[in-house]
């Protein structure tokens, strides 16, 4: 315990908990998870609350820190004082405004101070990330194939859809935002974690199913942040974030071969025609959600204050 206070690690504990537990919290029978309090106030109540202990934990127990280069630390401080002068200023609901500023400070001073907070054991850091989203990922793949298999090899009924659920998240976005962080760290997990033989081609199915869910999601941000996370690190590492990006490339290639069997070919061969009854995201759809509209509400409001904007926050309430 003393050579824990001396580094981060219990912080990183915390929330890596907070990854392994808070999407199978219906699985724990808490009544209130659903009626009293809804499943996805319940994640951001532990959310809130992790992050707090941490920010706690780091101001009792970090070392001095390492000198913060003055640019950096006068251009963040730019951007929370104009967000504070905005707040108290602009917002309509200042109150809110100022709880939301004072979140985003707190995630800016928290993820500062365990970036610049030495760990005395890195290797062993890395390590138990990779395993906390190597044994996530898995349990996630069961539940879900547990639970929605039936649509895939049960033959559909004329008249009614069988829609496909992502459980543990109360909207298919959060699910997306969850997944984005996971399947980063998937492949090199695997590596870490299984020889080459049976535990290795197993591991690569399973991690293959996961990969499956993004595209049965259909959530274009998610395709899109990763396409630009792997064009930027490749840009920055060069040909040493090739064998990277290969691998990454190969499991979205296995996934997408799964997600054809599974929508097209499966049904083909069970009931003689493909995807009927099916309801699932599709990449391919050219619909925005509704979101050129708020692209223009949002453009309208940049024109009418240009400078300090809304507030934090404060375009929800629009």
């Amino acid at each position: 315990m003393t050579n824990t206070l001396t580094d981060s690690r219990a912080c990183w504990w915390l929330l890596l908990v907070y990854v392994l537990v808070a999407p199978f919290l219906p699985l724990t029978g808490i009544p209130m998870a659903w009626n009293s309090i809804t499943l996805m106030d319940w994640q951001r109540i532990l959310e809130a609350a992790g992050l707090l202990i941490c920010l706690g934990w780091a101001m009792t127990f970090a070392a001095p820190l390492p000198f913060i280069r003055p640019f950096t630390l006068y251009a963040w401080s730019t951007v929370f004082v104009i967000g504070l002068i905005s707040t108290i200023t602009v917002a309509a609901h200042a109150d809110f405004a100022l709880l939301e500023w004072s979140w985003l400070l707190m995630l800016a001073v928290l993820a500062s101070m365990m970036y610049l907070w030495p760990v005395a054991d890195r290797q062993s850091l890395d390590k138990l990330i990779l395993l906390t989203v190597f044994v996530s990922s898995l349990a996630y793949v069961w539940w879900f194939w547990q639970l929605n298999s039936f649509i895939y090899v049960e033959p559909p009924v004329k008249g009614v859809i069988r829609r496909i659920t992502f459980p543990g998240f109360s909207n298919i976005r959060f699910f997306s935002d969850y997944q984005s962080f996971m399947l980063f760290l998937l492949p090199p997990a695997l590596y870490r974690f299984t020889e080459r033989g049976w535990s290795r081609s197993l591991g690569t199915g399973l991690v293959a199913l996961y990969f499956t869910l993004a595209l049965i999601a259909g959530s274009r941000s998610l395709v899109a942040s990763h396409l630009v996370l792997h064009t930027l690190l490749w840009l920055a590492l060069g040909n040493r974030y090739r064998p990277v990006l290969v691998d990454h490339l190969r499991f979205w290639t296995y996934g997408g071969l799964i997600f054809v069997f599974i929508t097209w070919i499966l049904p083909l061969i069970l009931f003689g025609h493909a995807g009927d009854g099916l309801v699932a995201s599709s990449l391919a759809r050219f619909d925005s959600s509704f979101r050129t509209d708020l692209w223009e509400l949002a453009w309208q409001q940049i024109q009418a204050h240009p400078w300090l904007g809304l507030g934090p926050m404060q375009y929800a309430s629009l």
